[in-house]
């Protein structure tokens, strides 16, 4: 088994549930994940991009929202933004680079069973999207309905690590491509 590090933008709530959840899918990650966050986009890119420079054979992956739709266009938009210019080492690999399409919080309406257990009888299934991928849609829309799903709204500070440690990896992949594929190419690098 191969050390994995990978480099996901958020705050230090979200290191944990997140290598859980990588770990439940993966159990063969189990040991074998490390966590490196970024306190957001832009420094979760540099500090993967250094890694690269600095350890051209690293064995990292980056995961970051795309904050937009899966157009066949991510990739290239992220080429061509400034801090890949100004970071980017020669070559790195499109297999290196994944989304939460379109942003963390589409996993979650993935999962309906997850969000009623953390919001308990204050859950409200009415207002969960039926849209079968996810990431399709929209952020503000993603947003909109976790404020709509427990009669106390979304907050992301104290929500999203709570909801993360409580969903159910198939259940969100089937319903999310890009989290199905990170998670692939997860499991082909540790082995």
């Amino acid at each position: 088994m191969r050390l994995v590090r990978v480099f996901v933008e958020g705050n230090s709530s979200l290191k944990l549930p997140i290598r859980q959840f990588i770990e439940k899918a993966v159990p063969e990650s189990h040991g074998c994940i490390r966590i490196q966050l970024g306190k957001n986009k832009d420094e979760t890119i540099k500090d993967f991009l250094r890694t690269l420079r600095e350890n051209p054979g690293a064995n990292v992956v980056l995961l970051v929202d795309s904050d937009a739709p899966y157009d066949g266009r991510l990739l290239e938009n992220l080429r061509q933004g400034a801090t890949w210019q100004n970071h980017a080492p020669k070559r790195v690999s499109p297999t290196r680079i994944h989304w939460m399409v379109q942003v963390m919080e589409s996993w979650f309406l993935a999962d309906g069973a997850a969000l009623k257990a953390y919001y308990g009888k204050g859950f409200q299934a009415s207002a969960l999207p039926t849209r079968r991928n996810v990431e399709e849609i929209l952020k503000k829309d993603v947003f909109h309905a976790l404020n709509r799903v427990g009669k106390a709204g979304y907050d992301k500070a104290a929500h999203a690590p709570k909801i993360l440690e409580l969903l159910c990896p198939e259940t969100v992949q089937a319903r999310a491509p890009n989290c199905k594929r990170f998670l692939t190419a997860l499991r082909a690098l540790i082995s």
